[in-house]
């Protein structure tokens, strides 16, 4: 008998526990390693999708093929290096008459007055550089951090108001408003005297660090340079109106697009003759104002009534700005940036000083168009900041966990194995995952399964301690009664009381089941206290393990519906969190018995002294709630039907779980209120440099590609994005596909000329025409190079294909293989031999003229070494097209719109190909995101009612009984979408990867009142009529099972469900957004659970008790 064996050794059992704790411990910290937070986003794609299988056949053909035929590649890789590039040849190359001629440059380099001491240098390249035309304007504005400053704050316009009153203006802005303009210039004065933004400042010659930062592209600055003074300083209150009477002015010009950058060239040429159109001519007296309306003021209104913000901009390098990022958060936090003007004498006057950064790090409010935002090249650092830093919340809830802990069972053992469990769960499950399971890397949302296993780490050890604490009292009355008796002894709780007419059919014979028979005899020196012991472990095993048992397989089933998703970080996150939960069962399983067991005698003596009050009240209360919950078993039932009805039609029909409006929220680690935050999603539109580089750096790119397979060899276990680790994906080639062949030429040029230029979403771009020799601007085409031809085709009629080349250019060459005999040759109708050697002259001809930035054109063999027999014949074709879909800015349902109909077109065209073009794919590889996003939407619903299911059936198996299982699927689904509706409510949630994560867990987690229960009302019965458990399934359970029941579980489960709930509800607090989540996710759950799925649950099962009792009555 294995109780008795393992009582009488339970020495050598804890001595064994204890070393195999203490070893797998010590190899789990020899051989983990700390794990790689550079790049928090890094598992966020999908793989084995149709839509991944494309992109990476399409990277695999571009790395595995080449351009030009092989034999031809070496002989143009030289050609092309003597031959001067095309963007090149575009510039006018600039003599030195020129260079020393007077310009533009030159002038504004003459008006300003440079020093070292806050000179007004805008190092904007064109003052130290000698061909101004060649900076991008774009990668410098890029490369600035950028602050938001508004004059929309409560303090503000309180203020504002009395002034307005005073001064009878109607408006105020930046220009009406001297202070806000003073301040403004103090504020940029104190950001620069920061010692890490001097650190990480851009000067005007790198190689001079002792020079003084170049100044920020500002409007105090830019203002400065228009009134020509050295200092912002020096600005009057009628210059500054005169200053923004006249960008007024400018404002329609410039949205127009005839005042531009280009208006002014190197030469110095009266701008008035190079943009006449532009009105008033007074905006053409200096070059900064198109930049200064570009990118310091806001544009989403065509007014300058909105100039009530700007946008600071940092000249800082644009990596690793984190430390600036915390300088000017603690900076604003301690009052530097503000306290040099905050006496109660100056408080009305510079009101600005004290509150202008007071809403841009303010992390509490949620109303957008009060808070200011910033944007500082440090995302990934700042997220790995705040994990480290909320850590400490980590802490206190775990303290807290552990407190209440304590006081809920009165002994500090219990608090003592669950940071034991805890920690060494967490330690050995990252040594399974890195070591054993060898997966390469560990992504941020993995840290989410650290607040679950603080939050359920004391579960199951609740559960095992309870049951054992409840068989002290139970089996010492038990021997006092039967300590003369020789005969089989026999205990159960007190049988459910009955009507005979109700339950006439069920015996009254106790279940073997649960006989507790007193074991043999082994010595004949066996005391009782070995028996008790005996009796005790028996009992308790077979009533916590396989709850125990249950509740974590429940757990596991909720978690591993998350490999159902395509996304890595979602299949990792599942994979971790499932070996922490059998982690912590294999702890339970192996050191909480012998623990308890081997301190027993001390925690005996401690209940029975100390405790003894403490438990006959814990005991009053628990009956006292039975009762209540048994007493409203009339009315709990309707409300519950009223939660589930009101939740369904509000998440079913008006859809208020849905994906945000801005979809760059469903994958953020920031929290929304966050400064990078508003930036990115309330704020960056209203700027005109801003809106454009991100709407035009966004659109998406459509590849329509001949030559292979879709085919994925990325896994869970594998993938990885360093270089040196990861899984490359080989070329798959498509065997059907023949390029050369009259019918697929024919149907190509019939492609390229007719049905491409149908395609929906076709971006019909036309960008004013800049001068090669006018200053640096704002090109469109410098953001997105496909700007500049948005389709190009090799084949048809378009500039540089094959088909100009034949007509234009391959009859004035000798021997030409494109003009035999002097006649052009048939581009469809040829021999593939011909046409595979016009095509091979082609390439060679005019390979440096064509748009490679597309990758349109054939694609050859790169090496002898393949399966091709003719390396001129092309084994792929692809062609790249520009659409008008800026991923950036629509939503998600307007892109899905857009992707589906863009599938529908290609499908239509595709069926009338040849069999050799059949296999053709779209290949969108700018839809990372969305593909994460929409993979969500497909397995978050079918992973949800499967774990409903799962969890359903596992009920029924435990139970036997379909009403049981019926009134616990129904209280699950209340659970639910009530907690849905009060995340959505409270938290403001919307469907995004996190939140489908955490979602997709809850089925598992609040099933485990349920699952406890079902299995005690169904002991309760067959202890009670044994007979009956052969055919229990539709039979009903009497009314005292349901009361006696929740006696026995009222403190476990409660103390379960609420120290979670309390464990999570400090992670509330984090700045970490799935922190915050998972912390919300499970106070929300678990108070759900216990009201839904316990409260409920019992309700439901006395009110379907009483109603079968009162029908059967009536019989």
């Amino acid at each position: 008998m294995f109780p008795h064996w393992f009582i009488r050794n339970r020495y050598l059992f804890g001595i064994c526990s204890f070393l195999f704790l203490i070893c797998t411990t010590l190899v789990a910290l020899l051989f983990c390693r700390l794990p790689d937070l550079t790049d928090p986003s890094a598992d966020f794609v999908t793989i084995r999708t149709k839509w991944a299988a494309q992109v990476e056949q399409f990277k695999a053909l571009l790395a595995e093929t080449d351009h030009v035929p092989f034999q031809d590649a070496a002989d143009l890789q030289l050609l092309s290096s003597l031959r001067m590039p095309r963007s090149t040849r575009s510039v006018v190359v600039r003599s030195h008459w020129v260079r020393s001629r007077k310009n533009a440059v030159n002038t504004w380099t003459g008006q300003l007055n440079f020093n070292r001491n806050g000179s007004l240098e805008l190092c904007f390249g064109e003052l130290y550089v000698s061909d101004p035309r060649s900076i991008n304007l774009w990668a410098t504005y890029a490369n600035h951090g950028r602050l938001v400053v508004s004059l929309d704050n409560p303090v503000l316009m309180s203020t504002s108001a009395d002034q307005l009153e005073i001064s009878g203006s109607t408006a105020m802005d930046i220009f009406t408003q001297p202070d806000a303009f003073k301040s403004l210039c103090a504020l940029q004065t104190r950001i620069g005297q920061l010692h890490a933004y001097k650190r990480d400042c851009v000067r005007a010659y790198r190689q001079h660090a002792q020079l003084p930062c170049c100044p920020m592209w500002s409007v105090p600055n830019m203002v400065a340079i228009l009134l020509g003074v050295s200092s912002c300083e020096q600005v009057t209150a009628p210059q500054l109106s005169e200053v923004g009477q006249l960008l007024a002015s400018c404002l329609p010009s410039f949205h127009r697009g005839t005042l531009r950058r280009s208006c002014w060239d190197v030469y110095g040429t009266e701008p008035s003759l190079l943009c006449p159109f532009v009105e008033p001519v007074m905006c053409l007296q200096s070059s900064i104002i198109p930049l200064l309306l570009a990118t310091a003021l806001p544009d989403n209104l065509n007014s300058s009534h909105s100039w009530r913000s700007t946008l600071l901009q940092l000249p800082v390098r644009p990596s690793n700005t984190l430390p600036l990022f915390l300088a000017i958060e603690a900076a604003h936090i301690s009052g530097n940036l503000t306290r040099e003007h905050c006496g109660a004498a100056e408080l009305t006057n510079r009101v600005l000083d004290c509150t202008m950064l007071h809403l841009s790090f303010n992390r509490e409010l949620n109303n957008s168009e009060d808070t200011g935002g910033i944007y500082l090249h440090a995302y990934n650092q700042l997220v790995s900041e705040l994990l480290i830093g909320d850590t400490f919340w980590l802490g206190i809830g775990l303290g807290i966990l552990l407190l209440l802990l304590g006081l809920g069972t009165r002994s500090v053992l219990l608090p003592l194995m669950t940071l034991l469990g805890i920690a060494w769960s967490l330690l050995v499950a990252y040594a399974l995952y890195t070591q054993i399971l060898r997966i390469p890397h560990f992504p941020v949302i993995n840290f989410m399964a650290v607040v679950l296993a603080i939050g359920l780490g004391a579960d199951d050890l609740l559960v095992y301690s309870q049951v054992w604490d409840q068989t002290t009292s139970l089996f010492t009355d038990h021997e006092r009664r039967n300590v003369l008796t020789s005969t089989p002894s026999t205990y159960n709780l007190r049988c459910c009381s009955s009507s005979p007419n109700a339950f006439a059919s069920r015996s009254r014979t106790l279940s073997p089941s649960f006989i507790i028979r007193e074991p043999p005899p082994v010595h004949s020196v066996q005391t009782s206290r070995m028996i008790q012991l005996i009796q005790r472990i028996s009992f308790t095993w077979s009533h916590a393990i396989p709850s125990m048992a249950l509740t974590s397989f429940s757990t596991l089933l909720g978690l591993l519906v998350n490999l159902m998703s395509s996304i890595v970080a979602v299949q990792r996150f599942a994979v971790f969190s499932a070996l922490i939960v059998l982690c912590n069962f294999v702890f339970v399983i192996i050191f909480t018995p012998v623990t308890l067991l081997l301190l027993d005698p001390i925690r005996t003596k401690h209940f029975s002294t100390a405790c003894s009050n403490y438990t006959q009240f814990s005991n009053r209360i628990s009956e006292s709630f039975s009762r209540l919950v048994i007493r409203g078993r009339s009315c709990l039932p309707f409300l519950g039907f009223l939660i589930l009805g009101f939740s369904a039609y509000q998440l079913l029909f008006e859809r208020i779980f849905d994906w945000p409006r801005n979809g760059s929220k469903a994958s953020s680690f920031l929290r929304p209120d966050h400064p990078f935050e508003v930036f990115m999603n309330e704020q960056s539109d209203r700027f005109w440099a801003e809106r454009n580089m991100r709407h035009l750096s966004h659109l998406l790119e459509v590849h329509f590609v001949w030559g292979f397979e879709p085919q994925d060899d990325r896994s869970l276990w594998t993938y990885t994005r360093d270089p040196g680790t990861q899984t490359v994906t080989k070329w798959r080639p498509d065997p059907n596909v023949n390029l050369t062949s009259p019918t697929s030429r024919a149907w190509l040029t019939q492609f390229c000329d007719t049905w491409l230029k149908q395609l929906p979403y076709l971006a019909r771009f036309s960008e004013l025409n800049y001068r090669s020799e006018s200053l640096a601007s704002f090109r469109f085409s410098q953001l997105n190079p496909y700007l500049n031809v948005p389709l190009w085709c090799p084949v048809g009629r378009y500039a540089n294909s094959l088909n100009n080349y034949i007509f234009a250019q391959a009859c004035r060459e000798s021997n030409s293989a494109c003009c035999p005999s002097k006649s052009a040759l048939n581009v469809i109708y040829s021999s593939a031999t011909h046409f595979s050697a016009c095509l091979a002259e082609y390439l060679r001809y005019a390979h440096h003229d064509l748009p490679r930035e597309y990758h349109s054109g054939f694609r050859f063999p790169r090496n002898s070494s393949t399966l091709i027999v003719n390396l001129n014949e092309p084994v792929g074709f692809i062609i790249t097209v520009l659409t008008n879909i800026s991923v950036a800015r629509v939503t998600h349902q307007e892109l899905l719109l857009a992707v589906n109909s863009l599938n529908q077109w290609f499908d239509r065209v595709l069926a009338t190909a040849p069999k050799s073009l059949a296999g053709g794919q779209m290949v969108l590889p700018g839809l990372g995101p969305f593909q994460v996003a929409l993979n969500i939407t497909e397995y978050l619903h079918w992973g949800l009612l499967s774990a409903v299911l799962m969890a359903t059936v596992l009920v029924l198996l435990i139970s036997g009984n379909v009403w049981i299982t019926l009134l616990a699927c129904l209280s699950l689904l209340t659970c639910l979408s009530f907690t849905i509706i009060l995340l959505v409510v409270v938290d403001q949630w919307t469907l995004g990867i996190v939140e489908g994560l955490v979602v997709s867990l809850a089925a598992g987690l609040a099933i485990d009142p349920c699952i406890h229960m079902a299995l005690t009302v169904s002991h309760m019965e067959r202890l009670c009529y044994p007979r009956a458990c052969h055919t229990r399934v539709f039979v009903i359970w009497s009314l005292n099972s349901v009361r006696r029941s929740m006696d026995l579980l009222n403190v476990a489960v409660t103390g379960s469900a609420w120290s979670t709930a309390m464990a999570g509800l400090s992670m509330i607090a984090c700045q970490l957004l799935c922190y915050h989540q998972i912390g919300m996710f499970l106070v929300t759950l678990m108070i759900s659970s216990w009201l839904c799925c316990y409260v409920l649950y019992a309700s439901n099962l006395a009110c379907l008790s009483s109603l079968s009792r009162f029908v059967l009555s009536r019989r």
